[in-house]
């Protein structure tokens, strides 16, 4: 029996790429487009493995360097960018 792997995502397109390539490598997959609500849900599928997407109102913003600091790797030194 194959393993199962149940996958919650908010992206219908992620939940397509994961379903088709872990299928394809001979998983049983279902995909969940909604959040995850309680343990209990999940206990009765008997999954094997989990992967869980980022939540959306989790998401942080991600961090940008000053546009004065790009170019430069501190010290004088030039960066790798700089060096192409």
């Amino acid at each position: 029996m194959p393993a199962h792997i149940a996958i919650f995502n908010h992206s219908e397109s992620l939940l397509l790429l994961f379903k088709t390539v872990l299928s394809r490598l001979g998983y049983k997959v279902t995909t969940h487009l909604q959040d995850l609500t309680t343990i209990d849900d999940v206990k009765q599928m008997h999954p094997d493995l989990i992967i869980l997407g980022w939540p959306r109102s989790a998401a942080a913003p991600v961090p940008r360097r000053p546009p004065e600091s790009r170019g430069s790797c501190g010290a004088g030194e030039p960066s790798p960018q700089d060096m192409l």
